[in-house]
């Protein structure tokens, strides 16, 4: 149901394809269990979608109330600042394919389990950024609609902040093959992209990572 990942499919489905084979796994999850923590930057960058079972919550700000087991039907919606439960087709953490990322949440398995997608960003990188320039375009815009969300507005999920439906219609049409164009210049990590075409305020001088820490300022990689 992902909007960018889908009319990428249809404009060009042998590389998706080797996305599926190469850069997702399936993951099943117990009740209560805990998949990525607020406040936490992953080792291993990953972006989630739920593919049946039971679902999971997301939670803001209940970080420290998380352990193993967790009843969060009872205590979640009243004591969190955001509670949503992610249902069949919906997604999380896309953000980590475009740049690094701290959590603004936690995703916490509901009650029967789940089974879920897990797509691992660096291998869609490496497989999707010598093949279409469409994702470096799309990767522009996802920044700067993310840099406009307020940073305790940001979140882990889809956010109706971001029309990243129009944005994907717009940098990938299903209906158009979209060819790699652009100079890429490809740092020590797999996560600093940078092309030679795109200048901007907000670019990261010497490599460093494009969040700080701090501030949370996102730029493209």
């Amino acid at each position: 149901n992902h909007p960018f990942l889908r009319n990428l499919f249809s404009a060009q489905p042998s590389l998706m394809r080797r996305v599926c084979h190469a850069a997702i796994e399936q993951l099943s999850v117990t009740a209560g269990e805990v998949i990525f923590m607020e406040g936490e930057m992953p080792n291993v960058p990953q972006m989630y979608f739920l593919r049946s079972g039971a679902g999971v919550a997301y939670i803001r700000n209940r970080s420290s109330h998380l352990h193993p087991g967790w009843n969060f039907d009872v205590h979640a919606q009243s004591n969190s600042s955001e509670f949503r439960m992610l249902t069949e087709g919906d997604w999380a953490c896309e953000a980590t394919l475009w740049t690094s990322w701290v959590h603004y949440g936690s995703l916490v398995a509901a009650r029967g389990g789940s089974v879920l997608l897990v797509m691992n960003a660096e291998r869609f990188q490496n497989i999707v950024a010598p093949t279409t320039s469409c994702a470096f375009e799309y990767c522009d815009g996802f920044i700067e609609l993310l840099n406009n969300v307020n940073i305790e507005d940001r979140s882990d999920i889809d956010d109706s902040a971001m029309d990243i439906r129009a944005l994907a219609d717009d940098t990938c049409p299903f209906h158009k093959k979209r060819s790699y164009s652009r100079v890429l210049w490809r740092s020590s990590s797999p996560f600093e992209w940078l092309w030679t075409s795109r200048t901007s305020p907000d670019s990261c001088p010497g490599g460093s990572w494009p969040v700080d820490a701090g501030t949370r300022n996102v730029v493209s990689l």
